[in-house]
């Protein structure tokens, strides 16, 4: 292990990119999978493939200011690594868990204990130095944690990532250090909106919605995106996909 301290648990179909067109392929192409047509295929699939536009520049950051970055996902772990090699992101990883140590016993939400173990947090030390990201609430929430900031991004795979750096900062930073603490002290800065939720506005207009939901008898820090202004969109196309 190295000095590194926090942990980012990062979904990863539609949170980190759009990877789902290669499954189609490793089913229809098991035995070929690497021969030219399979990259041309890919790259002209309706839903494209590849990490949302700054996400590999993020990772990148995020690394050299000393967090771990790992894949949480209901995927099996052939599948991820395909992705990976294909859409160049095979080295940004520190860990990836897939189904065989997330998926829980109920359908719906994740397991983490596998993440706490190899990283040395207890649940207690979890709350200040995990963060969980998202863009799926049934299916990303820990059923085996509490008080672990979960950041809820649906619009993740349609957005440009320097967003989720804002967020990450900004939770860090209002909590000076502790990701738990900063969700708390932003919820007590928050507006009620007309949605009887409170919502928090950053300085580049992003509206974060926080509340505490309830997973298997536990609370949880949601914090969901849920607006994001016109520049960190990744193109006018995804723009238009979104109205």
């Amino acid at each position: 292990m190295s000095n590194k301290k926090k942990v980012i648990a990062w979904d990863f179909d539609d949170t980190l990119g759009k990877f789902k067109a290669l499954a189609y392929f490793l089913e229809q192409n098991s035995d070929n999978i690497f021969v030219d047509y399979f990259y041309d295929s890919l790259a002209m699939s309706e839903d494209g493939f590849g990490f949302v536009e700054g996400m590999r520049s993020l990772l990148s950051r995020l690394s050299s200011r000393g967090y771990f970055n790992v894949i949480t996902t209901w995927a099996t772990r052939d599948y991820v690594d395909a992705s990976l090699v294909l859409s160049g992101g095979r080295n940004i990883f520190d860990d990836v868990f897939d189904r065989e140590n997330c998926l829980p016993e109920v359908p719906f939400g994740k397991r983490y204990k596998h993440l706490l173990k190899k990283y040395d947090l207890t649940r207690k030390t979890a709350e200040k130095d995990l963060l969980i990201i998202g863009d799926d609430l049934k299916r990303d929430l820990p059923v085996d944690l509490e008080k672990v900031v979960f950041v809820h991004h649906p619009y993740s795979s349609k957005a440009h990532a320097d967003l989720l750096e804002g967020v990450i900062d900004l939770l860090d930073l209002s909590g000076h250090g502790n990701f738990f603490a900063g969700f708390n002290q932003l919820l007590s800065k928050c507006l009620l909106g007309n949605d009887g939720r409170k919502h928090y506005f950053t300085e580049e207009g992003v509206d974060l919605k926080l509340y505490v939901k309830r997973c298997m008898g536990k609370e949880i820090p949601v914090m969901s995106i849920s607006m994001v202004p016109e520049y960190f969109r990744s193109s006018l196309e995804d723009i238009k996909r979104m109205l």
